[in-house]
C-alpha cells in the first residue's frame, strides 16, 4: 500500500509559491534470501513502511524566480533498520552474491538544494 499527498499554495500573482508532498510507503515483501550466507545478506521478509517528506518554496522577481526545497526530509535509509548494505556485494560485481534487487528504499538521507528560474521574453 502506499500514499501520496501534495499540498501547494502561492499568494497573490504567485509572488511566492509553497509546496509539501508526502509519501508513504507500506511495507513490501523481500525477495527470499535464505539461502545467502548470514554474513552476507540474509535479509527479513518484509521491508518496514515509511514515510518521505519533500517541500519547495519560491519567491518570484521580475523576471527571475529563486527557490530553496528538500527531499527526503525525514531522512529515511534504507542501511537504518539493521538490513545489510542495500546492495548485496556491491564492492564485488562479478561475485555470486552480488544483487540490487534488495534496494526498495532510500539509500541517500537528505538532500537540500535551491536554484534559480530564468524566464526570457
Amino acid at each position: 500500500y502506499k500514499g501520496l499527498i501534495t499540498l501547494s499554495y502561492a499568494t497573490k500573482w504567485e509572488k511566492w509559491k509553497f509546496d509539501v508532498t508526502g509519501q508513504f510507503n507500506g511495507k513490501a515483501r523481500i525477495p527470499d534470501t535464505k539461502k545467502m550466507p548470514a554474513l552476507v545478506g540474509q535479509r527479513r521478509e518484509f521491508s518496514p513502511a515509511y514515510f518521505i517528506l519533500l517541500a519547495q518554496v519560491a519567491k518570484k522577481y521580475k523576471n527571475v524566480e529563486v527557490y530553496v526545497g528538500g527531499e527526503n526530509l525525514t531522512d529515511f535509509r534504507q542501511t537504518d533498520f539493521r538490513q545489510s548494505e542495500p546492495i548485496t556485494e556491491g564492492f564485488a560485481p562479478y561475485h555470486t552474491h552480488f544483487d540490487t534487487s534488495m534496494v526498495w528504499g532510500p539509500i541517500k538521507g537528505r538532500t537540500i538544494y535551491f536554484g534559480l528560474r530564468w524566464a526570457v521574453k
